[in-house]
């Protein structure tokens, strides 16, 4: 059960993100749980990952914002294990790095450049050809589709933000 600063500051959070998105990143809380949000992020053009979708969670834990999110990636992408935490700064593979300070636009900003950098990473991270990486960019989508329960209830509006990402790069 959420406490009600972790309630009060990710429903403060998710209103913010729905008014200034990040870019290539889109989010839901989970209707019935505060503590966990879907994500996806969008390929950027200028990446192997161009015309992906991919999907993840974010999972807060009940004493949220004093403690970091869970991070986690189901898509296949070249770049994570699907299904396996993420060790970033701000994931809970570090809560001592953590600051109660950083918003949820910091955190997916972070994952995002995680992503797009090239070396090579921690826990939860591998190191696929740029070739094996479009190859996983072009399944994404069906993939979500057939993996991921619910994916178009989440994310009903995703190929319009896939094809507005393209055309804006």
């Amino acid at each position: 059960m959420a406490n009600r600063l972790a309630v009060k500051k990710l429903t403060k959070e998710y209103n913010q993100l729905l008014k200034v998105p990040v870019d290539y990143v889109r989010v839901v809380p989970e209707p019935d749980n505060m503590l966990l949000w879907h994500y996806v992020i969008i390929g950027p053009a200028d990446s192997p990952y161009v015309g992906g979708i991919y999907y993840g969670r974010l999972q807060f834990p009940t004493t949220f914002p004093m403690a970091p999110p869970a991070i986690y990636m189901e898509t296949p992408s070249g770049r994570f294990n699907p299904g396996k935490k993420i060790c970033t700064t701000m994931s809970d593979f570090h809560p001592e790095t953590w600051s109660p300070s950083w918003t949820i636009d910091n955190v997916l900003i972070g994952l995002l450049s995680f992503m797009l950098d090239d070396n090579d990473g921690g826990v939860g991270s591998v190191k696929a050809s740029e070739k094996d990486r479009r190859k996983f960019a072009k399944q994404s989508l069906a993939y979500n589709r057939k993996q991921i329960a619910n994916f178009d209830g989440l994310f009903p509006d995703i190929e319009k933000l896939l094809v507005t990402s393209k055309s804006s790069d």
